[in-house]
């Protein structure tokens, strides 16, 4: 995995726009999850690990569904960010500065769902750190636990690819514009791309700052694969937060923009 960014000061002041910049999926996500729970009988008081938290953007929403959450990343600056969101849950989600690849903070058997949403999942790069996120997802399972891993669709960013992109959002009286520099190598399925976010006030630039980012692109056959060395099955695939109705990955490739496997461990 490749990510790269100055100090940890050069990212803090990004922390109170995250949901504006990357949040506009979060509803979406969530209603699709609240489905595959009820799909695949995961409680509202079961324990659901969120792989990859981020600054806890689905990991606080579901716990004010009641479900006992536990958020894990690798960044420091988003754990302790994570902890000082207080959204009013009557349980308290827990956040544990830990990697998808081997889950170390957590037990054997202790989760009846783990999830790696948003996209997370393609920063495994290298396929032995994405065969050891598998097996550590199926560790920390509960016999029969559901996992979800939400990608985007591999085919649909070859059809809109385009090598420089700006998205613009509004806060308060704050304008964020989010750029990327993008650059692709299909035979590896890998895709670099360098995003700038910018902070203004009045048309007078505030902050700035930058990561590099390399990720692969899995197919649907590789994550079935993966699943089944780890113990895993994938039951239901998905093109996008629309849950009404599953997208059969097997026999066809969707239009939709996420590329989403449900399955459960073997019991």
């Amino acid at each position: 995995m490749t990510l790269e960014h100055g100090s940890d000061d050069d990212i803090r002041w990004l922390l109170p726009f995250c949901d504006t910049i990357f949040g506009a999926d979060i509803d979406a996500s969530l209603a699709f999850l609240l489905h595959v729970f009820g799909e695949m009988k995961v409680e509202n008081n079961s324990r659901v690990l969120d792989a990859g938290c981020g600054v806890g953007r689905l990991t606080h929403p579901l716990a004010l569904q009641g479900f006992e959450v536990v958020g894990i990343d690798t960044n420091p600056v988003y754990i302790d960010y994570a902890k000082t969101r207080n959204t009013g849950s009557p349980i308290s989600p827990t956040f544990d500065l830990d990697s998808i690849t081997s889950l170390s903070t957590q037990p054997d058997g202790c989760f009846d769902s783990v999830i790696c949403m948003l996209s997370v999942f393609h920063y495994l790069v290298g396929r032995e750190d994405a065969e050891n996120a598998m097996k550590a997802i199926s560790r920390v399972l509960k016999p029969s636990g559901c996992f979800v891993i939400d990608l985007f669709n591999p085919f649909s960013i070859l059809k809109s690819f385009q090598e420089v992109r700006t998205l613009t959002y509004r806060q308060g009286e704050y304008s964020i514009e989010h750029t990327f520099e993008h650059e692709l190598f299909p035979a590896h399925q890998r895709w670099d791309h360098v995003g700038t976010i910018s902070l203004f006030l009045d048309g007078k630039k505030l902050n700035s700052t930058s990561e590099l980012h390399s990720i692969r692109h899995y197919t649907f056959y590789e994550l079935c694969s993966l699943a089944k060395i780890a113990g895993l099955k994938v039951c239901d695939s998905y093109a996008s937060y629309d849950s009404r109705t599953p997208s059969k990955w097997d026999s066809d490739v969707p239009d939709g923009s996420r590329m989403i496997v449900v399955g459960k461990k073997d019991s």
